[in-house]
């Protein structure tokens, strides 16, 4: 953390609000439901005291795109077709989301990665999120197992 992202208080310098990062998963990939569930339980626990609010999608990396004569390869498609392909795929995730939080700025984040668990935790450490919110299908499983981990090497925080 630079003197650029520190405030001024004073004589003393305040870090930044803290960043807060929930991982979602698209309505197709049955997440949906888990999805708002980990958004709203965000909302209402850690969004008071946190700066940042920043929804995550990772999905797999972009190699083709649907069209009417069959999956196209993206090398084959204009760039400026590709990104409209993503941005659409992006809203149908966020704007169901989003509407979850109507007190709070929310940002979206989409990554385009094979391994999910690698691209949320290289975002994390890249970026300074301080608290990533991961969502389960069923709420069981967030009882039945761990209510909160700590990465004490990365000194960030991971809601189960």
């Amino acid at each position: 953390m630079g003197l650029s992202d520190m405030s001024v208080d004073g004589d003393r310098a305040l870090p930044p609000p803290p960043t807060v990062a929930v991982a979602v998963k698209g309505r197709g990939d049955r997440g949906g439901k888990g999805s708002r569930r980990t958004v709203r339980w965000a909302a209402e626990n850690l969004i008071p005291n946190a700066g940042r609010l920043v929804l995550v999608h990772v999905m797999p990396k972009i190699t083709s795109i649907p069209t009417p004569s069959g999956n196209t390869p993206i090398e084959q498609l204009h760039p400026h077709g590709v990104e409209i392909y993503r941005q659409i795929k992006s809203e149908e995730i966020f704007i169901p989301l989003k509407k979850l939080c109507k007190r709070v700025q929310v940002e979206t984040l989409v990554l385009e990665d094979d391994n999910p668990a690698s691209a949320l935790l290289k975002y994390v450490a890249d970026c300074g999120v301080s608290s990533l919110v991961l969502g389960s299908s069923s709420f069981i499983r967030y009882v039945k197992n761990i209510d909160e981990v700590r990465f004490t090497a990365l000194s960030h925080h991971l809601y189960l």
